[in-house]
């Protein structure tokens, strides 16, 4: 059966590869929200964590500006530079197994995409109401997916709790 994100209730963080199955949705449809989830593998071409908390985007670009005699500047900035995105969530799933199967396929997809050979990966964030996080792709074109290489698959969990806590930090590579 089809499933595709558009018409499920999973909210929450998406990192996958452009072809997932078979199903190539980045060629096709250019929007995450038509990936099949039922093709992907977690911990090989994609994972989904739900229950994001703390979104952040940040600009990472050299910002040069000469400067000159009583406070006159110049501004000689190139354009260069990339964004950041980091999320903070937790996962409790529905039993032990469940959690720590999730975490290890996190740990799967990090180690995977960390060659060259792993694919690239596009991170999405759906959230409620089917509205999803725009990004801006290197033509200025707005994109509900972020291309880039997952730098940061982090997740930690406090001995009394039943969830782990999670962090991403993802780097947008056009």
């Amino acid at each position: 059966m089809v499933e595709f994100i558009k018409d499920s209730d999973n909210f929450g963080l998406y990192i996958v590869e452009g072809d997932v199955g078979g199903d190539d949705w980045l060629t096709d449809h250019d929007h995450i929200k038509e990936l099949d989830y039922d093709l992907a593998t977690e911990g090989e071409d994609a994972i989904y964590l739900p229950y994001a908390g703390q979104i952040k985007k940040t600009p990472v670009f050299n910002i040069t500006i000469i400067d000159f005699f009583e406070g006159a500047g110049v501004d000689v900035s190139l354009g260069e530079g990339y964004w950041i995105f980091n999320i903070q969530g937790r996962y409790g799933g529905t039993s032990e197994a469940t959690r720590t199967t999730k975490m290890g396929n996190l740990e799967d997809l990090f180690m995977e995409h960390l060659r060259l050979d792993g694919g690239a990966l596009y991170l999405g964030y759906r959230k409620v109401g089917e509205v999803w996080e725009t990004f801006r792709d290197d033509d200025g074109a707005t994109k509900y997916y972020l291309k880039g290489k997952l730098l940061l698959a982090e997740s930690w969990r406090d001995a009394q709790h039943n969830y782990y806590n999670w962090k991403i930090s993802f780097r947008s590579v056009w």
